[in-house]
Formats: C-alpha cells, structure tokens, sequence
C-alpha cells in the first residue's frame, strides 16, 4: 500500500513538472504543440511569420497561433450574405448562439480569418473560420503550435463598471501588433483602469501598462475608466501614434513614446463621433498616395479622416459645438467590423438589422 502511494505521488509530481515546464515554454515565448483551449475571441492580428494573435477576453490572455498557410488562398473578392448564418451551419448551432469578434486578413495569401465566440447558457468557447479560395470553414485548433501571455493585471473579479456590469467583460477590447509588440486595449486592476499593454513578442512574463485619461465631449468630463473601444496605430512624418476610439464617443489621439508605463497618460481628443454608438473597427490606410483614417461604426457606418487633419487637428477639451477633425460619412449600413484588405479595397461585416443577418462586403477604396 505504501509503494503504491509513493508511486501515485512520483506520478503527480512528474504531472506537476511537465505542466510547470509548458507553462515556462510559453512564457519563454517557445511555442508547444496542442490546443490553446480558447474560451472567447474578441480581438485578432496577423504579425510576422504566420503568426496570429488572439485576445481572448474570458480567458484574459493573448495567443499566438502559428497558421498554416499552405494552400490556403483567397484570390476571388466577393460579398457573402449571411456569414454568420454560415458559420453557425457548419458549427451546427443556432445563429445567436455565435458572435464574430473580429476579423483579419493574411497579409501573404490573402485569406480571411473570422474570430468567433459561441455562447451557451452563458458558457463560452472560441472559433476561428478562414474564408479561402475552397470556400469557408472551421480553421482546426486541435493541435496547432502556440504561445501565450496571460495578463496579470485584469480588473478584479468583483469590480464594475457602468452601473453593475463586471469590469473583466472589457480586459481585452481589441489589438494589434506592431514594431515587435502586441499592443492591447481593454481595462485593468490600476487605479485609472483605462489601459494600453505593450507585450513583447516573443512573449515575456513582463508587460508595459499605461493609464489612460480622455475627455468625453458628451459627458463633460475627463474619464479615466471608459475602455478604449478601438484603435489603429498611425505613422506620420516618421512619429507614431496611436488613434482611439471611445464609446459615446470620442476619437482620441496619444503619442507612442508616451506609452510608457505612466500612471496617467492624458490623450489628445480630436474629434467627436456622436453620443450613444461605438466605433466597432479603426483602420490605417493609404490610397492613391495620401493618408487615412477610416472608423467602422453602428450608427454613422463609415467615416473617413484624413490622417493630416488628425494630426493637425485642435483639441476639444470643453463642452462645445466644435466636433473637431473634419471628416466624410459614407452609408453602406450598419458597420460591425472593418479590415484592409489590398491597396484598392477593405472589408466591412454590415448588420442586416431587420433581417438580424450579417454579410461581408467589399468595398472599394474610391467610393469613400
């Protein structure tokens, strides 16, 4: 009997050792082999060598994908009706059981990801879909190579936000990664929990958290606890910045060399987009030599910037009826995600509202 606890106690301490190594592996910023286990996708972002990155905001962590890209290609540009609808065929669940986080675009072939999250009776699990030149479908997770950041700065369990919604719901907002870092958006555990993390890539234990403070033209106040919704890097006149857009609704410009770690970075608000929206996607992009910034949104669909008259812009630090930045507002629908695509087109995911259908659509740089 007693050879037989010893040996069960070996077994668990060799169980023990083996997982502690994986968990160093993927703090190393070493990839392992198997499935990353993701419970929601809120955000994706290809980097470099086939990587993608994944918030998954239950989970409150970041995972790095290896794809594999071979044979996969999208050289067909199309709309598609009903994307979710198709999704859930292929999951073999009802249409409102899933929601399509985001979505990217592999910057070699061309084809496009779909971030899912499924949710049944408030349990969740994550999904990736890939659209290729042999149709949609589910990208298998089952034994891919993968690394990972768990964030250890999430807001508490019990902290809440805009009235009694926890605080956790809004960790992860959105990402992206940029000059070898992953750069996240959402709330944390400081003091002022509006956040931006700068991850290292390869990942690292240490992470760079930075406070955020803006002002809300339609509140009349500096806030510091209203997430960023989301953001798009910018580089002009070899500076970077970084864009963000709030809820109710603000459009906010920070320097990325203040980025640093502060308790309280204090951004530039440029524009005001309207009270009661949410900007669902921001993207960079150049057409035809000039600059731009464009914002999917609920409400107002698409609305165009110039990236000059960003920069350039005067700031709102006041109640006004100045609403900053000029901009063009172009209807294609109710704008629920956005992505660039080629040098002529990006892609939008439009909310059918009185069909509850979602499509993807193409929409060509000129026309806006």
């Amino acid at each position: 009997m007693r050879t037989k606890i010893i040996i069960t106690f070996i077994c668990f301490l060799c169980i023990l050792t083996n997982a502690m190594a994986n968990e160093r592996e993927l703090f190393n910023g070493e990839f392992i082999k198997g499935n990353p286990q993701i419970r929601s996708i809120k955000a994706i972002d290809f980097g470099k060598d086939n990587i993608l990155f994944i918030g998954d905001n239950t989970a409150m962590k970041i995972v790095a994908i290896e794809i594999n890209s071979a044979k996969m290609n999208f050289s067909n540009l199309y709309d598609i009706t009903s994307v979710r609808e198709k999704i859930a065929k292929q999951m073999g669940v009802d249409k409102r059981e899933i929601e399509i986080g985001d979505i990217a675009v592999h910057p070699i072939n061309k084809s496009i990801f779909f971030g899912i999250t499924r949710t049944v009776k408030k349990k969740k699990q994550g999904a990736l879909f890939v659209l290729t030149d042999e149709g949609l479908h589910e990208y298998d997770l089952e034994q891919v190579k993968y690394s990972q950041k768990v964030l250890d700065d999430a807001p508490l369990k019990d902290a809440r936000i805009y009235g009694n919604y926890p605080q956790r719901r809004w960790t992860i907002t959105d990402l992206h990664f940029v000059n070898n870092e992953v750069v996240v958006s959402g709330l944390s555990n400081e003091e002022f929990s509006s956040s931006l993390r700068r991850i290292s890539y390869p990942f690292s234990k240490t992470s760079t958290t930075t406070s955020l403070q803006a002002y809300h033209v339609t509140h009349k106040a500096n806030e510091t606890h209203s997430p960023v919704a989301s953001f798009t890097p910018l580089k002009s006149n070899n500076q970077w910045h970084l864009i963000a857009g709030y809820s109710c609704t603000p459009l906010v410009s920070f320097e990325w060399n203040q980025i640093n770690g502060s308790k309280k970075l204090i951004g530039k608000t440029i524009a005001e987009l309207g009270s009661g929206n949410i900007p669902t996607g921001i993207i960079s992009y150049n057409y035809k030599g000039k600059d731009h910034i464009m914002i999917g949104n609920h409400r107002h669909s698409l609305i165009r910037f110039s990236s000059q008259d960003i920069i350039n812009s005067k700031e709102i630090k006041y109640p006004s009826k100045f609403i900053g930045a000029k901009r063009k507002i172009t209807n294609v629908g109710s704008v629920t995600g956005i992505v660039d695509f080629d040098s002529e087109h990006f892609l939008v995911i439009i909310n059918e509202k009185n069909k509850n259908s979602f499509n993807l659509k193409v929409i060509a740089k000129k026309s806006v």
